[in-house]
């Protein structure tokens, strides 16, 4: 799989028919079924976690990758060099900030946009953990302030300093799992957490996974985010319950006024309109 690092996006390149803003299970699946339809594709990931998640994707090795994280000006530049048809922004959930950012793009250069979102699940937890819910890493940690027991934190290394500023004996109970990155690693540590707190993995984590990590480290709040079944949920659910845990589980955030689709059939739907009208 061939990968277009920032310092080369300046090469002249053909134009798209559709550009997906991957890094997700979901944004995998969204190019597959794009590429399976013969179009010509191009995605645009954070990292490079995010491009070797695409590795063996069909059809990938026709698809451009554009790996780096980007601003306003970066993807106006981007989509210029592109003139893509239509954008899928398949990120995660969370990331807010991206999924705003392209909004504005799209619509400044008049390219049709279109969210893609997991599903809201209802948690069935048979009674066997406690789940609090928090609107962000601010509610949440204000709610760890007032909580007693050691800590995990599996909301990733962006919202680190907000828990750290929060709870000044973070480094006396508090735990964090992050993706087994020199950056992850290097922004928890710059956040002032003790290196000897920070778990560096990968996912997928099962239900064993996470409940010997509970066990291990004597966790009795678990902090996740609500970021569906393939955001590994359901595992932190069950495991919270087997070892006794809470939950603080964080909302996901409204989103925008924009087209939206949960389903690869609604994804369909509309290229299918955009290319046909």
């Amino acid at each position: 799989m061939k990968t277009v690092s920032e310092k080369s996006e300046t090469v002249k390149s053909e134009a798209v028919d559709g550009v997906v803003i991957a890094g997700t299970t979901e944004g995998r699946q969204v190019l597959e079924l794009l590429n399976r339809k013969s179009l010509s594709m191009a995605a645009t990931v954070a990292t490079e976690t995010g491009a070797q998640a695409l590795s063996g994707a069909f059809a990938i090795e026709k698809t451009k990758i554009y790996t780096g994280r980007r601003d306003e000006e970066g993807f106006a530049m981007l989509f210029r060099k592109l003139r893509p048809r239509f954008v899928v922004d398949a990120s995660h959930p969370f990331a807010g900030q991206v999924s705003r950012t392209v909004l504005k793009v799209c619509r400044d250069l008049k390219i049709p946009c279109l969210r893609y979102v997991r599903r809201e699940e209802a948690w069935e937890d048979g009674g066997k953990v406690q789940i609090l819910t928090a609107a962000d890493a601010g509610e949440a940690a204000d709610m760890l302030s007032r909580m007693e027991g050691n800590i995990l934190l599996t909301t990733g290394a962006n919202t680190a300093p907000v828990y750290v500023r929060v709870l000044a004996d973070f480094n006396q109970r508090a735990y964090i799992r992050v993706l087994d990155t020199p950056s992850s690693a290097q922004a928890c540590l710059a956040a002032g957490i003790d290196p000897s707190r920070v778990i560096c993995a990968n996912p997928p984590f099962s239900v064993e996974d996470n409940t010997a990590l509970i066990r291990r480290y004597h966790i009795k709040i678990l902090v996740t985010k609500d970021s569906g079944k393939t955001g590994g949920v359901e595992e932190k659910l069950k495991a919270a319950g087997i070892a006794g845990a809470k939950v603080v589980m964080i909302r996901r955030p409204g989103e925008e006024n924009q087209d939206q689709a949960a389903s690869m059939d609604e994804v369909t739907a509309w290229v299918d309109h955009i290319l046909c009208g």
